[in-house]
């Protein structure tokens, strides 16, 4: 890109030269401005900037801070400026001192040619450290993407809150791609896209974070998501949390963890926060079939297949092919049909999908049926686990009543009836209300 055929640009580059011109050392363009590898119908309308200057002294800065920066608006364009050492640039401390972004982000993206372009001055890229043995701080690039999550839940205007949302997808994107493949190298939305489809080819939880990108990229070219933008803000938030209690991600969180992580960093993050709080998220948050109501979302639920009624395929409104498929969900407290739909209907195929399987149901929400029952449908945001049959608190055969009442020990002293867990069948003491074996709920 040559920048004196961008007016803006044009302007900016002028201002900082005729300003700070014995000074300045380069002037490197970053983010997606510079991205020529963007669809000409992307919405462009943030210019980042990075100047590397001799010293900081001579940058005017805010009182409260030492870190120089600019922000401006011109012709409804954003443009931020930051002014930078090649010393800070040599480790994390020394950058701390100078930014609040990133070290590791932003030393790939100036060190990486991919991923800037020099607007003025000398090309200093090999004066920076090389990024082969780079050590990622995965806990601060999380929160990059958390961020502008909270910033989208905090925002009343739509289209800024939708604007938010697709840069805190972006952002968790590039934190996936450098957590999955640590020598990643590249922060091109293009690029980094393209890395999530290739994980997510043989890793189905990166293969959701996939469509939330997707989804950021309609937003990006069209001004519009495809899904419900609420529904799906609210469908990242709890896979992102999931991902977190499952250790799936940098670390395995728990409910106290996350309250503290949402807490500390930052400044805080009160929306999620106040989401992780007001929700069943992280706590005791299996529900039992006979307390399924309707009207309910984020659904976690453990049972096994009693019964599979097939699949079959649909055309939708929009013209695409869609799938769907249901089986009979069973627990000890009864049964539910459970609706699977499209990337999801992939489970039946499986040779472990069968009748007496342990199953664990994630994000599910329920739908009236068309006998005016209560049905549980996971469409591609939620997810199913198909358990191993040693899988502590899931069945690992279903019990009869006659085998319950054949098992039941009547011992002569006073702690008497042991009582049958009908998941796994062990011989528990009356006077406990969870399997001392498995952890499933004992008949009352």
């Amino acid at each position: 890109m040559n920048y004196q055929h961008d007016p803006i640009l044009t302007r900016v580059i002028d201002d900082l030269i005729g300003r700070y011109s014995d000074n300045i050392i380069a002037i490197f363009g970053i983010g997606s401005y510079f991205d020529d590898s963007l669809p000409p119908n992307w919405v462009k309308n943030d210019i980042d900037i990075i100047v590397i200057v001799k010293s900081l002294e001579k940058i005017p800065k805010p009182d409260w801070t030492d870190v120089r920066y600019k922000k401006r608006q011109i012709t409804g364009i954003q443009v931020w400026i930051g002014f930078n050492t090649i010393h800070g640039y040599q480790d994390r401390y020394s950058f701390s001192k100078e930014s609040y972004s990133n070290y590791e982000w932003s030393l790939i993206e100036l060190k990486h040619s991919e991923n800037s372009i020099l607007l003025h001055g000398r090309d200093i890229r090999d004066q920076f450290p090389s990024t082969v043995d780079l050590q990622f701080d995965y806990d601060d690039i999380l929160a990059r993407g958390l961020y502008h999550i909270d910033k989208s839940m905090k925002e009343q205007d739509l289209s800024k809150a939708m604007k938010e949302l697709s840069k805190g997808i972006f952002k968790l994107a590039f934190y996936f791609s450098i957590f999955f493949t640590p020598h990643f190298r590249n922060t091109s939305i293009i690029e980094i896209g393209n890395k999530l489809k290739k994980m997510g080819e043989t890793n189905e939880d990166i293969e959701k974070m996939d469509k939330f990108f997707e989804e950021a990229l309609i937003f990006r070219i069209t001004g519009q998501y495809k899904s419900d933008f609420i529904e799906l803000r609210e469908n990242l938030v709890l896979y992102i949390y999931t991902m977190l209690e499952n250790g799936s991600l940098h670390k395995e969180m728990n409910y106290l963890d996350v309250v503290k992580y949402l807490t500390t960093t930052f400044s805080g993050f009160p929306e999620l926060l106040r989401n992780v709080q007001n929700s069943n998220l992280f706590k005791d948050k299996k529900i039992r079939i006979e307390n399924i109501n309707f009207g309910m979302r984020n659904i976690t639920i453990s049972g096994w297949i009693k019964q599979i009624f097939g699949t079959y395929k649909f055309d939708k409104e929009e013209g695409t092919k869609g799938k769907v498929g249901s089986f009979l969900l069973s627990d000890p407290t009864g049964e539910i049909r459970a609706v699977l739909w499209d990337d999801q209907v992939k489970y039946f195929r499986s040779n472990d999908f069968n009748v007496g399987r342990s199953i664990y149901i994630i994000n599910g929400y329920t739908k009236e049926s068309r006998d005016r029952g209560i049905e549980i449908h996971v469409s591609s945001y939620g997810n199913i686990y198909l358990l191993p049959e040693d899988q502590k608190a899931k069945k690992v055969r279903q019990i009869t009543k006659n085998e319950v009442a054949k098992r039941l020990e009547f011992i002569k002293d006073a702690k008497s009836i042991r009582i049958p867990c009908p998941f796994c069948g062990f011989l528990c003491p009356p006077d406990i209300k969870m399997c001392r074996k498995c952890g499933e709920p004992l008949p009352k």
